[in-house]
């Protein structure tokens, strides 16, 4: 009983795609392809339909056609995502060498105006040392 009541939804899948491959209006298998308009037809819709004078071809042919096209397309863009790739990793790469470039050098400007203030620093206190020997002598006069 529960092997027929697990074979239910794989019936009614294999109805829906048998229902998938008629002709929804003559009810004919769909058996050619539509190059313009990239639609499946019946015999019937080839006829009766306005696909007369648009390039038809069986829908095997045009599977396969679309398949070998597809998988061009796949490779292609399979390389540009290759391609892109690596260019993200050489500019990711990059980043992190100016973000080093950039904190190398923050760091040596923050070297220099230390040393600038120290010598600055020093600077003012040999004036003031003067100004009061100064200051000194004048008293002392």
């Amino acid at each position: 009983m529960t092997e027929i009541v697990q074979q239910i939804p794989a019936m009614r899948g294999k109805r829906k795609r048998q229902e998938e491959t008629l002709c929804k209006k003559h009810r004919e298998d769909l058996a050619l392809f539509c190059e313009k308009d990239l639609e499946l037809l019946c015999a019937q819709c080839r006829v009766s339909s306005d696909h007369g004078d648009h390039p038809l071809m069986p829908v095997e042919e045009a599977a396969a056609t679309h398949r070998r096209k597809l998988k061009s397309y796949i490779e292609s863009l399979s390389e540009q995502i290759k391609d892109t790739e690596i260019r993200s990793e050489m500019q990711v790469s990059k980043c992190f060498e100016l973000r080093q470039r950039i904190e190398n050098e923050k760091d040596e400007l923050h070297s220099e105006v230390k040393q600038l203030k120290h010598f600055l620093e020093k600077g003012q206190i040999a004036r003031l040392i003067s100004l009061l020997n100064e200051e000194t002598n004048v008293q002392e006069n």
